[in-house]
């Protein structure tokens, strides 16, 4: 159910707005027979922002966007250290509107994310951490560091050329 609902949110994500209520369902099973299951809770609040930008009535957008944040940060509060839970907060916080004021977030998680990987390298794929350099070097850009987006960028590169041969 969580690998479907991960398909649901990534169609979601590519314009298919009946695809969010399909992964709200998906995620929302596996809460009930496993609430603390963080991976489910973090992609739940994820699918919740996406709800939120699909709604068209203006209240019901910030109410799903807050309570999609709000499911993210029990979800890292939950298990920090997991590198998938960070990943996920940390590509939505950057996709978000800067009014929800989220950038900060997105920066913190995936410099994190860098941290852990100097810790435990055996839980990054060098794709998954390429995703983390190419979102650090978005997120620096987007706060207007031009210079560590493009270090972040040159990094990733280097890791997808070498994963490649």
């Amino acid at each position: 159910l969580l690998e479907l609902g991960k398909l649901y949110h990534s169609l979601a994500v590519n314009g298919h707005r009946d695809a969010v209520s399909k992964a709200e369902k998906m995620f929302e099973k596996v809460l009930e027979v496993e609430p603390n299951n963080t991976e489910a809770l973090v992609w739940h609040g994820s699918v919740l922002t996406l709800k939120g930008y699909y709604e068209w009535f203006p209240i019901m957008k910030l109410v799903y966007v807050w309570e999609g944040i709000r499911e993210m940060r029990r979800a890292v509060e939950l298990d920090p250290d997991n590198p998938i839970v960070r990943l996920v907060r940390a590509n939505t916080s950057l996709a978000l509107p800067g009014f929800f004021k989220q950038l900060k977030v997105a920066i913190q998680d995936f410099e994190y994310l860098l941290k852990l990987y100097e810790k435990v390298p055996d839980k990054f794929s060098k794709d998954m951490l390429a995703s983390v350099y190419l979102g650090l070097g978005k997120a620096y850009k987007k706060a207007g560091n031009e210079k560590k987006a493009k270090e972040c960028w040159f990094k990733a590169e280097r890791l997808l050329q070498s994963s490649n041969r």
